[in-house]
């Protein structure tokens, strides 16, 4: 699902000149702690997350990797 406009907006602020978020970038792998709940680390940072956005970040992976899934079933569209 995409991002809607007014969240990107409001992101833009914290981004330097010209820098954006590479899509080669990967958000996992998702790591479940017991005390902390589901987090990803990227830059040093740890993140937790709400368990909602575990499938979203583990599909994105997937989908930049491109290891494990089907071939595309209607290729000429």
């Amino acid at each position: 699902m995409p991002v809607p406009s007014r969240i990107r907006d409001s992101c833009r602020p914290f981004l330097a000149e010209g820098d954006v978020l590479p899509r080669t970038t990967e958000l996992g792998p998702v790591d479940v702690h017991p005390s902390l709940g589901p987090t990803v680390s990227f830059g040093g940072l740890v993140l937790e997350i709400d368990e909602e956005y575990v499938p979203a970040i583990r599909a994105a992976d997937l989908e930049r990797g491109g290891v494990g899934l089907p071939d595309d079933p209607l290729p000429g569209l």
